[in-house]
């Protein structure tokens, strides 16, 4: 989770309480603070780092002395904020096959949302255009996997060049917001894999985004079996409703992609008690 954070440069002398707690030491590298911290911390505590929706969810982290996270939706910039700059729409940035402008586009919404105080950032989106009734088909980049990777990559790396977390969303197969709370997900393993992982492998693997969350569908993401009684016959995993998604989610990180910090469910989703222990690493 540590990985690609910036190397503190040499600072004042610790002050006493710095020195009873080690991720103060300012004199460390971030990576270095960010692990003694996580070492000081109880499983429940990193739970709450990584899903708490407001501010106040994260009083209990305040005896660590650390910030909360602060989160918003930035896709084409910062979603509800006031005095920042609206950005052109990422379907259409995407038209443009230009990943240097789009790292540039990353960048510049990077630098206003560490400059409001924001630190995590909700996207890139890189949802795979299916429905032309989709609403949010904008915050995309299209129906091509390839470059809905290779553009979502570059946002999230001028994102990250700005000392703030890209959160890129909706893992996975979100296409649409009708239904969107109750929908169930039928989707094939070969398109899982050519069509609805690519674009988050590839900001993961060459864009270095450190979050990744799921869509909000209250489904297991249903697999056709490869063997059954009937063509129509399908797998669901045992568990609450979202472990499928999880347990994918959780090759993501640990196969040959190596997402290095965490994947979380819709934060409005994480208050049910049966996800919200599956949220963190």
């Amino acid at each position: 989770m540590t990985a690609g954070l910036h190397t503190a440069a040499a600072a004042a002398p610790l002050t006493a309480a710095e020195a009873d707690q080690r991720w103060q030491d300012r004199r460390k590298s971030a990576a270095r603070r960010a692990d003694a911290l996580l070492e000081a911390m109880t499983f429940e505590e990193q739970v709450v780092l990584v899903t708490a929706v407001e501010v106040a969810d994260s009083k209990p982290l305040e005896h660590l002395g650390i910030p909360a996270m602060t989160r918003v939706d930035a896709s084409d910039g910062l979603r509800g904020d006031t005095g920042v700059t609206a950005f052109p729409a990422p379907n259409a940035l995407a038209a443009t096959f230009d990943t240097d402008l789009a790292e540039k586009y990353g960048t510049a919404i990077g630098v206003e949302a560490r400059g409001k105080g924001w630190n995590v950032l909700l996207g890139p989106t890189v949802d795979i255009d299916r429905d032309p009734r989709n609403g949010r088909q904008s915050e995309a980049y299209g129906e091509d996997p390839l470059v809905s990777g290779l553009m979502g990559a570059a946002v999230a790396k001028g994102f990250q060049k700005n000392d703030v977390i890209a959160q890129l969303k909706h893992f996975t197969v979100y296409n649409q917001e009708a239904g969107r709370n109750s929908l169930d997900v039928i989707v094939s393993e070969r398109a899982l894999r050519e069509v609805y992982y690519p674009a988050f492998e590839h900001a993961i693997r060459d864009g270095g985004a450190l979050s990744k969350r799921t869509a909000r569908q209250r489904d297991h993401l249903r697999v056709p079996q490869s063997s059954g009684p009937s063509p129509c016959a399908f797998r669901n995993p045992p568990g609450p409703p979202r472990t499928g998604r999880l347990r994918r989610g959780a090759r993501l990180r640990s196969g040959r992609v190596g997402l290095a910090g965490w994947l979380v469910v819709d934060y409005r989703m994480a208050a049910r008690s049966e996800t919200r222990p599956a949220m963190a690493w």
